[in-house]
């Protein structure tokens, strides 16, 4: 209806579309809630689970492409729709192909302005883009990949400075603290030699400039371990 009514607005169909997408994962979280009854019922619910996921996949992908087309790879709706398709092929175990659209949805996050809130109050966002620092790491893990790691390095180091810019530390020290610690995880993870100094490069970064006391048990452990003589 609307592709008929108004050809020419991109931007909106590719937002209905993701809509409609949503639709069916709605769906599919339905049928996957269903686990009384015998074990073939239960296997039917998840076989229709799944071509529910599929519809849904197909709805964020092409969502994706129009906001890709007409916003630029790395418009801040372009990039929350590859991590909304990213995070649907994993949930269907599609994991090489969702390192593509991880890597867009890192870029565009390293850059955004606006999702950060207002500098005084915290919105979730700092752990939004942990969650997907997250699925980068479990990705490669499934994958085994730990080479094709180094792609993520420029983009972890400017969603830090980025979530620093936009007052992280003093908003949600704790998030930020988090944000950091899985950033480092991930290129420590990445197993080539210099890793260790290149996560020290990214905490010395992130603690530079701002009053942040990095205290976690996991981050202490990490620093320890990184500074530990070899």
């Amino acid at each position: 209806l609307h592709t008929r009514h108004e050809p020419q607005d991109k931007v909106m169909r590719a937002k209905i579309l993701h809509t409609v997408g949503e639709g069916y994962v709605a769906l599919a979280m339905r049928e996957e809630g269903g686990d009384s009854g015998p074990k073939n019922k239960k296997i039917s619910r998840k076989k229709a689970a799944r071509r529910l996921y599929l519809k849904a996949l197909g709805f964020f992908k092409d969502s994706h492409r129009l906001f890709k087309a007409h916003k630029g790879p790395y418009n801040p709706l372009t990039g929350r729709e590859a991590e909304a398709v990213a995070q649907l092929l994993m949930k269907l175990n599609k994991y090489e192909e969702s390192k593509a659209y991880l890597l867009d949805g890192l870029i565009t996050a390293g850059t955004r302005q606006s999702a950060w809130g207002d500098g005084e109050t915290a919105n979730g966002e700092i752990s939004s883009v942990g969650a997907l620092v997250d699925r980068i790491l479990n990705a490669h893990r499934e994958t085994d990949d730990r080479p094709g790691l180094k792609v993520y390095f420029p983009g972890l180091h400017a969603l830090v400075q980025n979530a620093k810019v936009r007052g992280m530390p003093k908003v949600d020290p704790q998030g930020y603290e988090d944000l950091i610690f899985k950033s480092a995880m991930v290129i420590v993870a990445a197993g080539e030699d210099g890793v260790q100094e290149k996560a020290l490069e990214l905490i010395e970064e992130a603690k530079s400039g701002v009053n942040v006391e990095l205290s976690g048990p996991m981050i202490s452990a990490l620093l320890a371990s990184l500074q530990a003589p070899r």
